[in-house]
């Protein structure tokens, strides 16, 4: 397994000061342009911090009720431990955008979670390793994402599976065929999510297994990136004003004041 590098040093995690810092206020945070899309990365929180109920329990109160009682049935510690990262991760974008990291969610009929409030805003989550992100729409504008781990792997069987024979020919003629694979595996995840679908949903994996990935399936807009060890890829339906990648720690005593940008690699093929 390839261990992604943390690129910023961070204090041990204080899940109090986590959720000091989503609660107060924060009047040098601006809420961005209309049209805008923030990329918001951040290290999951470790199976250790949630292994006690005490331990757990300041993390859960950034989550709203639903969510605290759905945590708190999960069995597996990783599952647990990833699902509270991207819910806080979540409560504390809002936070910087909006002013209020209260947030309430529903799901689509196809299984996609989406923000009943605050209102007008949607988000895509996905994680890699102990990496989290979190892309977040401030137009209203249905947006996907999906990162995965840059690491060695047999990858024909997926190719042949799961894309066409223009794409197929594509990678394996590519200069680093590992690459652009990984490349075209988060641009099907993300135009899956951005659609409302689920890529957990039994009903629609037989759906998409049944069916090669063609060019004429991505979204109008969508972008590839590479960023220490993970290759991720988002997209909408339309092209943003603009994309903000910001470095967002929610764990440490300086959680949300040390907030600054990351400079992913666009890829291009």
């Amino acid at each position: 397994m390839i261990h992604q590098t943390k690129p910023f040093a961070e204090k041990n995690p204080t899940p109090d000061a986590t959720r000091q810092a989503i609660a107060g206020t924060d009047n040098q945070q601006k809420r961005q342009p209309q049209g805008a899309l923030h990329l918001y990365y951040s290290q999951r929180i470790t199976t250790e911090e949630i292994a006690s109920e005490k331990a757990l329990s300041p993390w859960l109160s950034c989550l709203s009720h639903s969510d605290q009682q759905r945590a708190s049935t999960m069995p597996n510690p990783t599952r647990k431990a990833t699902f509270v990262s991207g819910r806080v991760l979540l409560a504390t974008a809002l936070k910087s955008l909006v002013g209020s990291s209260h947030y309430q969610l529903h799901y689509h009929a196809l299984g996609k979670p989406l923000l009943k409030q605050p209102e007008g805003i949607q988000f895509s989550l996905s994680h890699s390793a102990d990496a989290l992100f979190l892309l977040i729409s401030t137009s209203n504008q249905p947006c996907g994402m999906d990162v995965e781990q840059y690491r060695a792997r047999e990858t024909q069987r997926l190719i042949d599976k799961f894309f066409s024979p223009s794409m197929q020919h594509e990678i394996q003629h590519s200069s680093d065929p590992l690459s652009l694979f990984y490349q075209r595996w988060t641009q099907r995840e993300a135009s899956i999510k951005q659609q409302g679908r689920s890529v957990f949903s039994k009903n629609e994996a037989n759906h998409i297994n049944n069916r090669h990935m063609h060019d004429d399936d991505l979204p109008q807009y969508m972008q590839s990136y590479r960023f220490n060890n993970s290759i991720f890829s988002l997209c909408c339906a339309q092209p943003p004003s603009q994309i903000h990648f910001i470095h967002l720690p929610i764990t440490g005593e300086t959680a949300m004041q040390t907030a600054m940008p990351f400079s992913p690699t666009l890829l291009t093929g």
